[in-house]
């Protein structure tokens, strides 16, 4: 599979026009730094100095899967941009936004 920054950056403008990511005032994709990496052990990660969403190209199935991590990663951003000082931890929060996500995308939380 093909993964590239600019795949990264129009996965994330696509959600982020959409519910519940809308709702958050997230920046643009020009201001987010996308990495895609060969190997990982995550998924993904989400880092707040400067906004940065690392993607491991090894660790997804197809582009399906890296519309879910690349949503997953944002729930992590959506929480920092409303002050939520815990936003990396898998917690009450991130689970509650988490659920939403996946309720609204019908997708499997228990795979978000």
């Amino acid at each position: 599979m093909k993964l590239t920054q600019r795949h990264l950056a129009g996965i994330y403008s696509m959600l982020a026009a959409m519910p519940p990511f809308d709702r958050y005032n997230l920046p643009s994709d020009a201001v987010i730094h996308f990495k895609v990496i060969q190997k990982g052990m995550a998924k993904g990660t989400y880092e707040p100095d400067p906004y940065t969403i690392t993607i491991s190209r090894n660790q997804h199935k197809d582009y399906q899967d890296v519309v879910h991590t690349v949503a997953h990663e944002m729930t992590h951003l959506a929480l920092d941009r409303v002050g939520y000082e815990h936003h990396s931890n898998h917690d009450a929060q991130f689970n509650k936004l988490g659920a939403e996500v996946c309720n609204l995308w019908n997708w499997n939380f228990k795979e978000f």
